[in-house]
């Protein structure tokens, strides 16, 4: 079963995130999960559940969010129906899969300490903090870079 490391991988870039970002909790995981990817959701969710005890992930459940397959014309941008043949139907091209196989870090919200408030000023003793939209390492891929794109809103 590889999918305990993707789950290691999972957890790793958590990790990291929670250390860039000085997070003192990780209170949710998204992740989003191509039918072709060649990962099997529960199989994913049960090796989470395993792996994330004992570490900052331990109270943050995981959603897993299933991508459906879809084939498209390279040539033209036609999307191809589900079952069809994998060629475009107006110039014959071969498709091209441009969802479906992925395993993506979709969400991580974090629990974060703000800098301490100078007396003037009233800030709230922590924050919410959402990273979102990083591609999980497949374990024969190179980690990719982390956290292409964050949010971030007080609790």
């Amino acid at each position: 079963m590889h999918e305990y490391s993707v789950v290691s991988a999972l957890l790793g870039q958590v990790n990291a995130q929670a250390r860039r970002h000085r997070a003192t909790a990780v209170h949710r995981v998204r992740v989003c999960i191509g039918e072709l990817s060649g990962v099997d959701p529960e199989l994913l969710a049960s090796a989470y559940e395993l792996a994330r005890t004992g570490g900052i992930c331990a109270a943050a459940p995981l959603e897993v969010v299933t991508v459906a397959a879809r084939w498209q014309c390279p040539r033209c941008a036609t999307d191809l129906a589900r079952g069809s043949r994998l060629a475009c139907p107006l110039c014959d091209a071969p498709a091209r899969l441009v969802a479906g196989d992925e395993i993506l870090l979709d969400r991580v919200e974090l629990e974060i300490e703000d800098e301490p408030a100078r007396p003037a000023e009233a800030k709230p003793a922590a924050a919410k903090l959402a990273v979102a939209t990083t591609e999980v390492a497949k374990p024969e891929m190179a980690k990719p870079e982390l956290g292409r794109d964050w949010e971030a809103s007080h609790v």
